[in-house]
């Protein structure tokens, strides 16, 4: 039996940006119906349904509001949703209201990429954000800029957009780069042949082989003469070429001179630089407080860094240069929620923040659950369980293809071999293991889709069937209600059993 479980093409987050046409209204009236031939779990307070063969909209109060005229209809987010219509993307509103002709082959969100501008970067920084006002476009080779009141700001002809800020975007063409800055309605030429995301005010740029940096005004204010850069951070930025390394403040002038090759920015006040192809620790002052010696060091989380001499092992340090745990390990990675997964012998542990070996390393694979529960799904010969490192505990033994933990709804998810069963938080069983086919998903709401027979009903998370298994099929319940099926075709109920449709 196929069911829906409301699959997007496309992610939420980029579900709303397209090209403004006016106010247009699909639907004239409101109108309800009894059954749906499809239909998706409700979000953002609408629900998409399918009527012959087109989607549309219906309000938690069963009302059709936008009319079923779309191939294909998309989750609301912040009160957007993306439609299509002959293959082709665009956008409407809540109310129905036409926002974006669908035209558009493609749509992404205006992600500012934080990556590496240059060879003296030691480390990839992996942070990234976007805006919800721009989206990029593609319609055919070019590609293009909307905002989602103002509408088509940048036609579909550009080679690349990058958002760098919020209103500041580099538009490459021809194998350059400009900038332009939509609030302050500035731009610059095409000139530069790469920009970074700006960074306390500062991006840096390249028009070749040196590095400077801009303002979001475009103008360049510290000239490219620099053969590495870093971002700014707190106001200063580790710049080097062959006459000098060091740090600049934002105007351009130098904080203080550093004989480094790197220095990769300082935390609470200590920061980490290289020399030699080794890494060590200073402050502010300039003076050392770690002599150069370790080939890799991790940047800090939790005031805590994964550090490792080559040929000599891996462990952590603080922030004041103090080893937490010898260098007795393979590998140590970054913490997280507190702790730091530690490898020996391609064998996973656990540490805490005072280097305490909590898991020896004698599993395949470790994850902490998450900063909320002292659980840890551990892997060994390929099969997984949970412990508990605050009670030292086996919760559920290393006997599953798959597990996931659920905190919100106090329930397990166990998979092995084609059957799903869950347990509570203790590992007491509360539903038996039941063919995957025979499961809907996971917990929402509490509540769970499970098929007894032929039909589907719902179990709670205590394992009681509390709407009655009677249903073709069924979805999740999603904003207090589920699409469910019988032999005419789809309609919603709440937790009640009521329908919306009646």
């Amino acid at each position: 039996m196929k069911r829906n479980h409301s699959l997007m093409l496309i992610s939420v987050v980029i579900v709303i940006a397209f090209t403004l046409i006016g106010c247009q209204s699909p639907l004239e009236s409101k109108s309800k119906y009894e059954f749906f031939h499809e239909a998706k779990d409700f979000s953002g307070g609408l629900a998409a349904i399918k009527i012959d063969e087109k989607w549309g909209y219906i309000d938690s109060k069963g009302e059709v509001i936008i009319k079923p005229i779309y191939d294909e209809a998309h989750d609301f987010s912040d009160g957007l949703a993306m439609i299509s219509m002959d293959s082709k993307l665009g956008c409407i509103d809540n109310q129905g209201n036409t926002i974006v002709k669908p035209i558009y082959d493609m749509v992404l969100p205006s992600l500012i990429y934080t990556f590496s501008l240059n060879p003296i970067y030691f480390d990839i920084d992996t942070d990234s954000s976007y805006e919800e006002e721009y989206f990029i476009v593609k319609k055919g080779n070019g590609t293009g800029l909307i905002h989602v009141r103002e509408g088509v700001v940048l036609e579909p002809i550009y080679q690349e957009i990058v958002l760098l800020s919020p209103d500041i975007f580099a538009v490459g063409l021809d194998g350059n780069f400009k900038v332009i800055n939509f609030k302050e309605n500035i731009e610059t030429e095409f000139k530069y042949k790469d920009i970074g995301p700006f960074k306390d005010n500062r991006a840096a740029f390249t028009t070749g082989s040196k590095w400077g940096y801009l303002n979001p005004m475009g103008e360049e204010v510290i000239p490219a003469i620099y053969d590495g850069v870093r971002y700014f951070i707190e106001g200063e930025a580790f710049v080097k070429n062959k006459d000098f390394s060091g740090l600049i403040n934002r105007d351009g002038t130098i904080v203080f001179e550093m004989d480094f090759d790197d220095f990769d920015g300082f935390y609470d006040d200590k920061g980490f630089f290289s020399s030699n192809g080794k890494w060590g620790m200073i402050d502010r002052t300039g003076t050392i407080i770690l002599e150069p010696q370790f080939h890799t060091v991790v940047p800090p989380t939790d005031g805590i860094s994964a550090v490792q001499i080559f040929n000599e092992g891996a462990g952590y340090i603080n922030m004041e240069g103090e080893l937490i745990t010898d260098l007795q390990f393979d590998l140590t990675l970054p913490f997280e929620y507190g702790y730091g997964r530690v490898i020996k012998d391609n064998r996973y542990g656990l540490v805490n923040e005072k280097g305490d070996i909590l898991l020896e390393p004698i599993y395949d694979s470790i994850k902490k659950v998450d900063s909320n529960t002292s659980y840890c799904i551990v892997e060994e010969n390929g099969k997984k369980g949970i412990v508990d490192i605050n009670s030292n505990t086996t919760i559920i033994e290393p006997d599953y293809d798959s597990i996931r933990v659920y905190t919100d709804t106090n329930v397990i998810k166990l998979i092995k071999e084609n059957m799903i069963g869950f347990t509570d938080l203790k590992g007491n069983i509360i539903i038996d293991f039941l063919p995957r086919d025979n499961i809907h998903g996971s917990f929402s709401e509490e509540l769970i889709g499970i098929k007894e027979g032929e039909f589907w009903g719902f179990a709670n998370n205590q394992g009681e069937l509390v709407i009655d298994a009677k249903y073709e099929d069924v979805g999740k319940f999603s904003e207090g209600y589920a699409r469910v099926k019988e032999k005419d075709g789809w309609y919603y109920i709440n937790n009640n059993q009521e329908s919306l449709n009646y």
